[in-house]
């Protein structure tokens, strides 16, 4: 249980300063990053927020032990998963190694959090 508490603490924390340096460095522009109008960029990055507040917010329920927290978890578990997926396709005929080595250590972590929780029964079969 360490392991899903601490990959979501950090995951959650650390996906809003993924963006904020991918915004600051280069700016982001819906062409860029395939999104068909700049408004879906917003939509996506409230997204991303969101998953990262879930993902904080079930992790310490789960530190402290609250009933709802392990279903709730494996939802956000399931929001980054599409997050992960959603921005591997940012890089399709630009592969950026660092990224996808990033966006895999990501999703063997996810993978692997919702198999502990399921082990451990704390996720309906």
């Amino acid at each position: 249980m360490v392991f899903v508490i601490g990959f979501g603490l950090a995951a959650g924390a650390l996906q809003p300063l993924l963006w904020a340096s991918r915004t600051t460095r280069t700016r982001i522009y819906a062409r860029e990053a395939l999104w068909p109008t700049r408004r879906a960029l917003w939509f996506r990055l409230v997204a991303e927020l969101a998953t990262s507040g879930l993902l904080i917010v079930t992790a310490i329920g789960l530190l402290w032990g609250f009933e709802w927290a392990a279903a709730v978890h494996v939802l956000a578990l399931g929001m980054l998963l599409h997050s992960l997926l959603r921005s591997s396709g940012d890089f399709v005929g630009r592969p950026r190694w660092a990224v996808i080595a990033l966006i895999s250590a990501l999703l063997g972590g996810t993978l692997s959090s919702v198999l502990l929780l399921w082990r451990a029964g704390l996720v309906i079969s």
